[in-house]
């Protein structure tokens, strides 16, 4: 393990630490099976951390992470690397959508740090970063990135930065053609230019050159759930979801947008179902052929569909009333974090 900065062979806790690559200076810290705690580790190895069933969190990662399982009988550890700054608030790169550090071995690595771990729990904020469309997240279709050709696209959470240019261009950018929103109260399209701002409960479509992933950093502000007014005739909208852990992973998903194991439409558009009047509000809605699912919803039907996250929808209203989300932010600090 010469080539490796922190070894942790057992299950164990590496929190912390700054591990670059780039200095003269070297150390190792083997560990096995107790807590790793330190206020700088500076490295001049090949490789940050190597984990066995060990939770590295809250560590400045700038020289890679590999974690594997770890096997005690019939028992099997997997190794967590959330809430790290892997040097770009893109997150990690290899098995990570971003430019940061490379992770590898585990896909246990979100939410990362979109600023350094000492910053974050100096000020207390929670300066965290998601994939848009994550196989990491339930509740969005099942998605794994954006797909060649035409997406739907949308933002379930308020954004640190929601101007289009700040949301395409995180790690080394969005290799997209074009991409349009729906002008509701004129029934146009219009094109999303670099100063466009995206809110939940927008959606977007979006033409994809290849396979891509978007990486965004949450807000670290309060936000309150979000309120878009949908006109009478054809909206186009995402749904506006906060995140849930799961008590128990499915499929290896620890994560999910809504509830638990799909939100549906009825409960998605309850704001819009009749104006404060009594009058009628949505009377048609199209999951359109380009996301995960299609259908076609009308109230009455026997079935009702899930709305998924990260994907639009589009609505048609007979008469105008406000669309409400559900979600706010700051994410949720882990209470174990100001224990570090």
């Amino acid at each position: 393990a010469v080539d490796v900065g922190i070894v942790s062979l057992s299950p164990s806790f590496i929190d912390g630490n700054s591990v670059d690559g780039a200095a003269s200076a070297s150390a190792i810290g083997m560990v096995q099976g107790d807590r790793v705690d330190g206020e700088v580790l500076v490295l001049g190895m090949n490789l940050g951390i190597l984990s066995r069933g060990s939770d590295a969190t809250f560590n400045n990662i700038y020289n890679g992470y590999i974690g594997f399982p770890y096997y005690y009988e019939e028992e099997e550890c997997e190794p967590y690397a959330f809430y790290n700054w892997w040097g770009d608030a893109s997150g990690p790169s290899k098995f990570g959508p971003g430019t940061g550090s490379p992770v590898t071995g585990t896909m246990n690595y979100e939410p990362w740090l979109t600023k350094p771990a000492d910053v974050v729990l100096e000020t207390g904020k929670s300066y965290f970063g998601l994939e848009i469309g994550s196989p990491n997240i339930g509740g969005d279709g099942y998605r794994e990135g954006l797909e060649p050709g035409w997406n739907t696209l949308s933002f379930p959470l308020a954004l640190e930065n929601n101007t289009w240019q700040a949301v395409t261009h995180a790690g080394d950018g969005l290799d997209y053609a074009v991409a349009c929103t729906w002008d509701s109260t004129n029934q146009r399209w219009v094109q999303m230019t670099a100063t466009s701002k995206i809110n939940p409960l927008d959606s977007v479509y979006i033409l994809m050159n290849d396979y891509d992933r978007l990486p965004v950093a949450i807000s670290p502000d309060p936000t309150n759930p979000p309120v878009k007014m949908l006109q009478a005739g054809w909206n186009l909208v995402g749904p506006a979801y906060d995140l849930v852990p799961l008590n128990e992973p499915v499929d290896d998903i620890t994560l999910w947008w809504g509830e638990p194991y799909g939100t549906s439409l009825v409960k998605a558009l309850a704001s819009v179902e009749q104006t404060p009047a009594g009058l009628t509000g949505y009377t048609v809605v199209v999951s359109p052929s380009i996301n995960p699912e299609s259908w076609v919803y009308t109230p009455g039907d026997g079935t009702e569909p899930d709305m998924d996250a990260t994907c639009g929808y589009w609505v048609y209203m007979k008469n105008p009333v406000e669309l409400v989300g559900f979600s706010s932010t700051p994410l949720d600090m882990p209470w174990w974090a100001w224990d570090l």
